[in-house]
């Protein structure tokens, strides 16, 4: 029914070379869609005006070089194939792009950073409770949604990528190697 220009798109590199272009993830939040570009921007968009109200940039490096396979299959965030993600709750978004190393809580009504905390660019979003921001990479961590602080971390047997993890209060189930 109708489109809006969000943009020029920055590919990157594979780890063989080719053109890697990012995947964005789309979230309804009332009236308006979220598009997480997996490239450096949040855009919310008003479904009813069909235009932007707002963007949230921010650093995302893009890899542009050309690296070897083997050298590239090596690191963490490639063995476990780590995506992006997003979770509202009460007007909170907490996000991590797939290769960033932090994760970010916004404020969708105020429009402005709440927290952001450095992690691993392997891990990836997998949940949110009550209390806690879920991240999982060779590790299950919880960090505070009200500090950011890390409540507590435990090791995992993953040996290779396709993490999926389910949250809910009382238990979390992860799928490993």
């Amino acid at each position: 029914e109708w489109g809006i220009p969000l943009g020029s798109v920055v590919a990157g590199s594979s780890t063989n070379g080719m053109e890697d272009m990012p995947s964005p993830v789309l979230k309804l939040n009332g009236e308006s869609l979220l598009v997480l570009t997996n490239n450096g921007a949040l855009f919310d968009i008003s479904l009813s005006g069909r235009s932007i109200n707002w963007v949230f940039r921010y650093p995302y490096p893009v890899n542009q070089t050309t690296s070897n396979y083997y050298y590239a299959a090596a690191k963490e965030e490639v063995q476990l194939h780590s995506r992006v993600q997003m979770y509202c709750d009460n007007n909170l978004l907490y996000f991590k792009e797939e290769g960033a190393s932090e994760v970010y809580a916004l404020d969708l009504a105020a429009k402005k950073v709440v927290w952001k905390r450095p992690i691993k660019a392997a891990a990836q979003l997998v949940g949110i409770d009550d209390q806690n921001v879920y991240l999982l990479s060779r590790e299950l961590e919880a960090l505070s949604r009200e500090t950011s602080r890390l409540n507590w971390a435990v090791s995992l047997p993953i040996a290779a990528g396709g993490l999926s993890a389910v949250i809910d209060p009382q238990h979390a189930w992860i799928f490993t190697s």
